[in-house]
């Protein structure tokens, strides 16, 4: 999978900001913040940022 990260790393002795790597390797760092959101495999569904709208709750009068 290819990876494009927010800053310059070094990679495979070269510095690089997109380079193929494999999808463990991009989780991780996804976890350390060095890239965004690692790309969803095909058919699999991105989660969506939108909370469901909660309902306000009624107050038991007192």
């Amino acid at each position: 999978m290819k990876v494009k990260t927010k800053r310059p790393v070094l990679h495979n002795g070269e510095i690089k900001t997109e380079f193929t790597t494999n999808e463990q390797h991009a989780r991780e760092l996804e976890t350390k913040g060095l890239i965004d959101k690692a790309p969803a495999k095909a058919g699999e569904e991105k989660p969506s940022d939108e909370k469901p709208a909660s309902k306000p709750r009624a107050r038991n009068g007192g």
